[in-house]
């Protein structure tokens, strides 16, 4: 069982796709046609254990460990355990990692897949063709200027910029966050901060990225920030949120960077 549709898009390219016997969090992102039938146990971020347990899965795949926590009305391990079903957390996903997990745990996952399914050969295969992507986004941007960004969340009035892996793409995408050193995920930054930084481009995480809207999204931005470069210069981009920022699928990881650097330096990809 995967808490995440986002997972799946590995487990297809791996071949193991058939043995997903049931999901969650769908109203966040579509899961793909292989695993579409697969029943759905929750459309929100958090699973019961009852319905874990229902589903009688071997192992569930997690992409964050909050997931799997009773604390936040999650899936309990230690009742999966009781019931002999096992738990496995994406790398970057863990607890004490998320605020500064590495691009590279997403390779990290792949190799554990391929342990855990029997399938070390397409695993090595997977990720040696997705390393091969993120070096050539690299080597196109090398010695490009850096873009200065605000890239985050926003909740109303409240922006919380980018941290983990995302902070660590938007790096290697050839942009420079204005908020390198927060480490707090729930750091709320203040409207008129953002706007004295005065940043050259926005990138928004949207909840929804089967329903990303630019022209919309753009225009809240533009509301909210009218005197930045970023909104003089219409520099301003929306992506999914789970694809771009959180652990869970190292095909989504490696598109979403791509997506930033061809947004921050587009003539480098033409």
């Amino acid at each position: 069982m995967i808490l995440s549709p986002m997972i799946a898009r590995d487990l297809v390219a791996l071949g193991v796709a058939d043995r997903v016997v049931g999901q969650s969090g769908t109203d966040y992102f579509s899961p793909p046609p292989q695993t579409a039938k697969a029943p759905v146990l929750s459309k929100e971020n958090l699973t019961s254990t009852e319905s874990i347990l229902g589903a009688s899965p071997d192992l569930v795949i997690s992409d964050l460990a909050y997931r799997l926590d009773p604390a936040q009305k999650g899936a309990s391990l230690d009742q999966l355990k009781q019931a002999g079903i096992q738990s496995y957390v994406a790398a970057a996903g863990c607890t004490a990692n998320y605020t500064e997990g590495r691009f590279t745990d997403v390779f990290t996952d792949l190799e554990n897949l391929g342990k855990i399914f029997g399938v070390h050969a397409k695993a090595k295969e997977l990720t040696d063709k997705l390393k091969a992507e993120v070096a050539d986004v690299e080597r196109r941007v090398a010695g490009q200027p850096e873009v200065s960004v605000f890239e985050g969340t926003m909740y109303g009035d409240q922006f919380y910029p980018v941290v983990g892996i995302g902070l660590e793409a938007l790096d290697m995408a050839g942009g420079k966050s204005m908020f390198p050193v927060v480490k707090d995920p729930n750091a709320n930054i203040s409207k008129e901060e953002i706007t004295a930084r005065d940043p050259q481009a926005f990138i928004f995480q949207s909840s929804y990225p089967r329903t990303v809207d630019q022209q919309k999204e753009a225009a809240n931005i533009k509301a909210t920030f009218p005197t930045t470069a970023a909104v003089r210069n219409n520099r301003i981009y929306s992506i999914g949120y789970f694809s771009s920022t959180l652990p869970g699928s190292a095909i989504e990881t490696v598109a979403s960077l791509r997506q930033v650097a061809q947004f921050l330096h587009p003539t480098v990809f033409q």
